[in-house]
Order: structure tokens, then C-alpha cells, then sequence
């Protein structure tokens, strides 16, 4: 039937036809019509005629938790234009590269491939994964339960669908045919491993469904073995087959960065849990929170962020900084502050390190304040009594269990408390490097925000402003290996605010008076810390 399709899930256009369907009196002309508008439509198809579509959102955190559906969010909607517009205008090797947990089997593989059949019986489709039995199975079993159970295909489609397997000419674990004319070989669907792949047989339609996993990268062999099998693929196509690849990237040289590259793909465009400013594309930021602490920072950085960075790569990248233009004290306002504490116990060797950082709405951290100087532990507490004075942080975090007593006792000395808190011990027990690593996944998301015109001051010993510092000292020359510069100590404090274990939480968007309020309170608390605390020497600040 001739159909524009509608631009929105909220289109009145939908609410007309349902309506239209239901004040229908002939039970036969309803049925054809609902059919013939779920042909038409993808979207219509799944969210009225597939489970998927009374599947109620069940993310604690989403604005729409219990009441809403996943099929309505505007992902899942442009999921669904995006493979029928594909499917329309015969792209080749489309990709669909979205974050783990984002329906990506169910609304590009599974419901297309149901779709596809219903409405062209001869329509012949091969999935190919990994491994059938690891992962495999389980996703074919997902599309035949969908035919077995779904009520409405029986009702809608009775020329492809009956209650009885045995009324089907093929119906096993990996591989079925519906009810169709005589004429393709080849079943209706069927699932392979990528590395068993059909010796004969040309299929219409051949989806690659998470090709690529943990055990594909984890040499350059398996790399180049999974590349070559995506290649055999080819003698599985007819002229005008079409072949979506789905799934995630695993590192910055799997499978599919490297045919990325070589211009294998149609089109290539991951996509990231979260948008360019920073709103998740359908989960919330409590559920990608948790997935980012139970994966990991490199990992999440591939799975959720789709945008790894290189196992083998050694050093920071300069071009992986970002800056922001106001004086930090300016940029303060609306970020949840932590300082990170690095102290030494004498004078020797390592400095000293304070870092102060600011978490922004936008899941960036704003690097407000730093601090590296080789001196004794009572001039650290001086320094670090500034900085609590200067930031007013939400905490100060600490490394060594043993320094909590002691500054808790200073803190009553002084008569100026703030909160205290020591790194879990997963994470201190966790070798430096191993800490420093994992600030790379965030730093190559561009995630981390520096005063473009620095910090303002040096050291005691040097006076190069302690930005510089950091660029030229550590960040430039560190690597994994041990002693690859001289001093690490102002990563090592910043790579706290990307432990896993830390739980930090980001701030949520604020009406832009609660910002002034805060910065109101902070010069409040600024004074009277001042004021009570004369043993605070703020001679070393720049204002």
C-alpha cells in the first residue's frame, strides 16, 4: 500500500489507523488492514504486533520507569526508520554499532528478520556470529519463540504461521522455514558460527550478529582470522543480498575498526550511550553508571562509549585535552568538587600531589586545582587545608588509612572539619600503573577539562605553572612501563576519579539561580573558614 511513513511515535497519524482498525465491522477487512500497515511499517510492526512492543521500561532510573515503553523513546524509534530505510533503499553493508543494552539483536536482527519473512515468504536469511553454542543459540531461540507464542503474527499472518511445528517444513534449534510456496533451498532463517559457515547456499539476506567478542581480540591472529571470515562471507551472497552488521567494538584494532578503514562498510557510525551533550540515548545515567563500575573504564569505554583506545597504546595524547576559558574559580559553580591526596611521608624523591576536581552535568571532570610540591607532611596538611578552604569540596580523599586519624586530629586543632574519606582497598590495591591506565579511556573521550590559561601558579621549587608541569613532567612520556618518568604523583591523585569502586556520582542538571546560590555559599564558606582558621596560610593562591 502506497505509505509515508509518520515522523514521531507520538504521530496522530498512528492513533487514526488504530482507530480506523478498530471500527472496522468485517473481522477479515480488520484483519488485512493491520497487516498491511505492519508490512508497511516497521516501527508499527513492532510496537503493535511484537512483544517487544509491551515491554515496559524497567530502568529504576528513566524518566519513564513503569509507566512508558522502550518501543516508544526516540531511539527505538529512529532504530526502527533507520533499518527500514536501509532495507528500502538496499544498502549493502549497513552497521549498526550501539552500546551493550540497547536492543540491538532484538530491533535489528531478530524483529527485521521476522518482518522481512512475513511479508516475502521466499525471503531467506543466514545468521552469522561468534560461536552458535555460546551465544548463538540462545539468540535463535529468542526468534523462534517470538513465532511459537506471539498470538497476533498467528492472527495476522496465517498463511505463514501455524500453532504446529509440524505443520512446518523445517523447525530445529538453528535453522527453520515457515510455511511458503516451493522455491529457495535455503531455510527461511537459519544461524551458523562464523567460523562453520554454510558450505553452499546463496541467502537474500545475511546478518553478522556480534562477529566480533572478547575471544576475536585477543591476539592479532584471532584478528586477522575473524577479518578473513567476515570475507568468506562473500560467497554466501547473491547480486543483490544485503548484509547489516550489529554489535559493539571490543578495542581500537578489532575486527571492525580494521574494515572500518579499509571502507568495507556502507556506513560507518557507532554511537555512544550518550549524545554530543551528554543525555543518554535511552538509558539512564544510574544504569550506565553501574554497567561503567561493574565493566571497568577500558572496557566501558568500549562497549558503552564506542570509542576505545588501543591496548598497546603507551602514552596520553595531547590532543585527547580539552579547556575551558574562565578561571577555574569561575568554573567551579555547579560541580560536584573532590580533592584527591597523593601525600609522602618526608621529603625525598615523590611529591606531594593534590588534585582538585570538579564533576560536571555533563560527565566531564574539570580539573580546578593541582598541586605538586616537595615538602614535609605538616606543610602538606597546610596545603591541603588551603585547597578545602578555597574549593569547599563535597569530600578529600586519601590513600593512606593512617592519614585519616592523623588529619582527623589535625582537623580538631585546627577547628575546621570537612569530610574525610579513604579509596576502597580493591582500589589501592591495584598497582599505580594499573590506576593511571584506566584515566586513558576518559581522557581519549575527551572527558577531562583544563584552564586553558592554567592554574595560576607553580611549586615552591619550580616555577613553571603546575599545568605545564603536568604536560611536560608526566603526562607526555608516562607509559605502563615502571619509571617511564621520573615522577607520576599528579596521575596517580587524579586517576582516583576513575576507580570503579569510587562511586563518584555527576550532578544533575540545575535551574542556572541554584548555580549563583552555590557560588554565594562557597565565598560564605570561603570567609568564615578564613576567618576560624588563621593557621591557613593562603599566601600561595592566586585569586
Amino acid at each position: 500500500m502506497p505509505w509515508e511513513l509518520p515522523s514521531s511515535p507520538e504521530s496522530k497519524i498512528y492513533l487514526e489507523l488504530l482507530d480506523d482498525i478498530a471500527h472496522e465491522t468485517d473481522a477479515t477487512a480488520q484483519v488485512e488492514k493491520f497487516r498491511a500497515i505492519a508490512e508497511a511499517d516497521f516501527y508499527f510492526f513492532v510496537k503493535y504486533a511484537a512483544t517487544f512492543g509491551k515491554y515496559k521500561i524497567d530502568d529504576k532510573g528513566h524518566r519513564n520507569y513503569g509507566v512508558g515503553y522502550w518501543i516508544d523513546e526516540p531511539y527505538c524509534f529512529d532504530i526502527c526508520r533507520k533499518v527500514q530505510t536501509d532495507i528500502d533503499e538496499r544498502v549493502k553493508t549497513p552497521t549498526y554499532f550501539y552500546p551493550r543494552g540497547h536492543f540491538k539483536t532484538e530491533l535489528i536482527n531478530k524483529l527485521p528478520t521476522i518482518w522481512l519473512t512475513l511479508r516475502d515468504p521466499w525471503m531467506t536469511t543466514c545468521i552469522l556470529t561468534y560461536k552458535v553454542d555460546q551465544m548463538g543459540e540462545m539468540m535463535f531461540r529468542g526468534l523462534l519463540e517470538e513465532l511459537e507464542r506471539n498470538q497476533i503474527f498467528m492472527r495476522h499472518w496465517p498463511d505463514r504461521l501455524t500453532p504446529e511445528k509440524k505443520d512446518y517444513p523445517l523447525w530445529t534449534n538453528s535453522a527453520a522455514t515457515i510455511k511458503r510456496p516451493p522455491g529457495p533451498k535455503e531455510p527461511s532463517f537459519s544461524i551458523h558460527s562464523l567460523d562453520k559457515q554454510p558450505t553452499s547456499g546463496h541467502y537474500r539476506r545475511i546478518v553478522f550478529d556480534d562477529t566480533t567478542i572478547k575471544q576475536t581480540v585477543e591476539s592479532r591472529v584471532a584478528i586477522k582470522e575473524t577479518v578473513e571470515a567476515i570475507r568468506m562471507a562473500e560467497a554466501l551472497t547473491s547480486g543483490d543480498t544485503l548484509c547489516p552488521h550489529l554489535g559493539t567494538i571490543w578495542d581500537a584494532e578489532d575486527t571492525n575498526m580494521i574494515l572500518a578503514k579499509e571502507n568495507y562498510f556502507s556506513r560507518w557510525e557507532p554511537q555512544g550511550c550518550y549524545d554530543k551533550a551528554g543525555t543518554p540515548i535511552l538509558l539512564s545515567k544510574e544504569r550506565l553508571a553501574e554497567m561503567e563500575r561493574k565493566m571497568g573504564p577500558y572496557v566501558a569505554s568500549c562497549q558503552l562509549h564506542l570509542a576505545p583506545i588501543a591496548k598497546g597504546q603507551q602514552n596520553f595524547d595531547q590532543g585527547w585535552i580539552e579547556y575551558y576559558t574562565k578561571p577555574p574559580k569561575e568554573e567551579r559553580s555547579g560541580k560536584v568538587v573532590h580533592i584527591f591526596c597523593d601525600f609522602t611521608l618526608g621529603i625525598g624523591e615523590d611529591f606531594g600531589a593534590f588534585s582538585v576536581i570538579g564533576l560536571g552535568v555533563d560527565r566531564h571532570r574539570y580539573h580546578l586545582d593541582l598541586v605538586r610540591e616537595r615538602i614535609r607532611q605538616m606543610e602538606q596538611f597546610d596545603k591541603l587545608f588551603s585547597l578545602v578552604a578555597r574549593w569547599n569540596p563535597q569530600c578529600v580523599w586519601l590513600e593512606d588509612k593512617s592519614l585519616y586519624q592523623l588529619l582527623q586530629a589535625e582537623q580538631a586543632r585546627r577547628s575546621f572539619r570537612f569530610r574525610l574519606g579513604v579509596v576502597p582497598d580493591v582500589s589501592r590495591q591495584r598497582p599505580k600503573e594499573a590506576r593511571i591506565q584506566e584515566l586513558q579511556a576518559s581522557f581519549a573521550r575527551h572527558e577531562h577539562v583544563f584552564p586553558k590559561d592554567g592554574f595560576g601558579r607553580g611549586s615552591q621549587s619550580d616555577g613553571r605553572d603546575t599545568m605545564v608541569q603536568f604536560f611536560e613532567d608526566e603526562y607526555r612520556f608516562w607509559s605502563p612501563l615502571r619509571r617511564s618518568v621520573l615522577n607520576d604523583d599528579m596521575l596517580d591523585a587524579m586517576a582516583w576519579v576513575d576507580q570503579p569502586e569510587m562511586r563518584l556520582t555527576y550532578p544533575q542538571n540545575l535551574p542556572e539561580q541554584m548555580a549563583v546560590k552555590d557560588l554565594l555559599n562557597l565565598w560564605v564558606s570561603e570567609k568564615m573558614t578564613a576567618k576560624r582558621s588563621p593557621n591557613v596560610s593562603h599566601s600561595w593562591m592566586v585569586d
